[in-house]
């Protein structure tokens, strides 16, 4: 199983490095059964867009981590939607310790 684990305690991993993540990701890794992203800042439409992309893509993907991403309702509806087009291959998700208020939107949303 190729698992991808990426736990930034520091906050040092910007919105930049996270869109060439995430990209290269899309392209590059098919064969990922697992990703765990941690303690980073994910929230960015450039960013859910790459990772949604690359669930609805990958069929291998079963196991999905983003927890303390700063993911605001909105993008974890988008992600939402994208793992129930596709329900057989996920089989686990943790969305923990982000923010679920319905009122709260991401900082594209609220520029709109």
């Amino acid at each position: 199983m190729l698992e991808l684990t990426i736990v930034d305690n520091n906050r040092s991993i910007t919105t930049d490095l996270m869109i060439d993540l995430t990209s290269t990701i899309v392209d590059y890794g098919k064969r990922l059964m697992k990703f765990k992203f941690s303690k980073i800042n994910m929230n960015d439409k450039a960013i859910i867009k790459n990772v949604c992309e690359y669930i609805g893509t990958n069929v291998g993907l079963n196991s999905i981590e983003m927890s303390w991403c700063q993911l605001k309702a909105d993008n974890l509806l988008r992600l939402a939607f994208i793992m129930a087009a596709n329900p057989y291959s996920i089989r686990s998700v943790n969305f923990s310790y982000n923010n679920l208020n319905l009122n709260s939107k991401s900082k594209e949303t609220n520029e709109k």
